[in-house]
Parts: C-alpha cells; sequence; structure tokens
C-alpha cells in the first residue's frame, strides 16, 4: 500500500544513529533466541510442563505464520526504493511479522501463566512491561525497514491468536501432553522431507522450527517417562547454575556444529538442509528437554 511506504520513508527519514542502535537493540526481543531462553529457564527452574506448554504454543504459531509467508510472498520494504535495511536485512517473506507473532505470544504466554499462579501484583507487571515492549518491538521492524505496518500488526494479532487456541488445545490434554510428540514428530519429519526435496520458499526456517519442534516433544516424552526430574523448591543460586551450565551446553552444540557442517557443506544443498538446518536444531533442543535435566539430576542441581 502506498501508505505504508511513505509512512516508512518518512519514519526512517526522522532517524538517527543513535535511533537506528536503540532500535536494532529492542528487535532482538522479538527473535526466536530470546523465546528460546525464556522457554528454557522456564522448563529447567521453574515447571517442566509451563516449559512445554509455552514450547508448543509458540511453536504452533511460528508454523503459521510460515505457512503465511509462504503462500502470501510479500517482498520486504527495503526491496523498494527509498527504503533501507538499517543494520541487517531479514531473509524471507514480509507479512506476517514473525518477531511480532513472537512477543506478543510470549507477552500472552507469561501474563496467563502468572495469572494462573495467583500472583496478582506480577501479572500487573508482566502486562505492562510486556505491552510497553510488544509495542517498540512492533515499532522497531517497521522503522528498520523490515516490514510494513500491515505486517506487524497481522503477526500481533496472530500472536495473541495462537496463543489462545494452541493454549486450549494444550490444556485440554491435562496430564497426557507428553503424547503430542506422536502427532507431532512424524508430522514434523515430513514437513521438512516436503521441503528440503521440494525447495519449498523459506524451506530453512521451516526445517529449524520442524527439527527443534519434533525433537522437543519426543524428547519430553522421554524425560517424564524414563528421567523423570523433579525441579527442586526455587533457589536463587542453583537456578542460576543450571542456567550458566544449559546455556554453555546449548551454545556448544548450536555453535560449535555450524562450522563443522558448513566446513563440507554448500549452503542451500539437501545434505546442509539435513545436517546444518534440521539435526544440528534436533540435537539442540534434545540437549535443551532431555539431556540438561538427566544432568542436573545428576548433580542434583
Amino acid at each position: 500500500m502506498a501508505w505504508e511506504i511513505e509512512f516508512i520513508k518518512n519514519l526512517q527519514a526522522a532517524g538517527n544513529k543513535f535511533t537506528d542502535t536503540l532500535m536494532h537493540i529492542v528487535t532482538q526481543a522479538g527473535d526466536e533466541m530470546f523465546f528460546m531462553l525464556i522457554a528454557v529457564v522456564l522448563y529447567w527452574c521453574i515447571s517442566k510442563k509451563a516449559g512445554y506448554k509455552f514450547l508448543n504454543v509458540f511453536a504452533v504459531g511460528q508454523i503459521f505464520v510460515g505457512g503465511i509467508k509462504a503462500l502470501v510472498k510479500r517482498p520486504r520494504p527495503y526491496t523498494l526504493d527509498g527504503i533501507e535495511a538499517i543494520k541487517a536485512k531479514t531473509e524471507g517473506y514480509s507479512y506476517p511479522s514473525g518477531h511480532s507473532h513472537n512477543i506478543v505470544n510470549i507477552t500472552y504466554q507469561l501474563s496467563q501463566y502468572v495469572k494462573r499462579e495467583k500472583k496478582n501484583k506480577l501479572f500487573r507487571y508482566f502486562v505492562g512491561v510486556g505491552a510497553v515492549l510488544s509495542a517498540l518491538v512492533l515499532f522497531s521492524r517497521v522503522y528498520l525497514g523490515q516490514h510494513y505496518p500491515t505486517d506487524v500488526i497481522s503477526g500481533a494479532l496472530l500472536g495473541v491468536l495462537s496463543a489462545v487456541l494452541a493454549g486450549m488445545a494444550f490444556d485440554a490434554l491435562k496430564d497426557r501432553e507428553d503424547l503430542i510428540f506422536v502427532v507431532v514428530f512424524p508430522l514434523s519429519v515430513l514437513l521438512a522431507f516436503v521441503v528440503i526435496i521440494f525447495g519449498i520458499d523459506s524451506a530453512a526456517g521451516t526445517v529449524k522450527v520442524c527439527g527443534m519442534y519434533g525433537s522437543a516433544t519426543l524428547c519430553y516424552y522421554l524425560e517424564k517417562k524414563f528421567v523423570r526430574y523433579e525441579i527442586p523448591k526455587f533457589n536463587f543460586g542453583k537456578a542460576l547454575r543450571k542456567i550458566v551450565l544449559g546455556l554453555a551446553v546449548l551454545l556448544l552444540v548450536k555453535e560449535g556444529l555450524k562450522p563443522l557442517f558448513a566446513s563440507f557443506l554448500t549452503e542451500g544443498s539437501v545434505g546442509f538442509m539435513i545436517l546444518h538446518e534440521y539435526f544440528r536444531y534436533f540435537l539442540l533442543s534434545a540437549c535443551a528437554i532431555l539431556a540438561c535435566p538427566y544432568i542436573y539430576k545428576k548433580l542434583e542441581i
């Protein structure tokens, strides 16, 4: 739409180096890595079931966002003359905004969890901070030239919708939430296979989600059945040790395998997609959901 193009141009014209840097920092709150940090802390230190629900609800929304992007195929604003991709260029299509979906989905889920735990003061804090942060992330995506205003609005609405509907579906399972893997794991493998073989647009992002989500559902089942790590009463010192140790393991897997696979695989090839994108994220999720709780149980932390 013409008005959206002019809006972005005027927005960027009013900016400067400071606002460029500030918006680049703010926008990271909508990145998948921010979600992963919250998810693992919740899963390792607060409640495994709550962390697992957080993961499932988020992943369902991500799948819908990826599907809509592939169908609509809207080019990003920075592909137009007069609009700049500030700091970096986000790959893939523009509509809807994944970052906007992510931050709104995260905010809604956390606020609802706190509400269920009857922590009224904390609930108001989460709602207030989450609303401000969400608005800033939405604004940053437009300012940085990565999205149109309608992209971020649609992404935010999808974030709420996916959180509500997927959350209701998860709660309906009650204590059988571990059986989600029976459906999700084979479907995730099938979907990854289809997008790799047929070279569907935005395949890398879809393959990563399939690897991570499929692995998470399978490993949650295995953890609940065999490891059975019981999270002790919250202790800040122990929680901090778990977070530092767990993140070190995840960082080693995520970044350690990257140069290894990249050294003998051609980017975009079938082998690259299978090992670098699918397997690496499959293993990353397995470490977070299964291996780390096993380590914590052995170390009694």
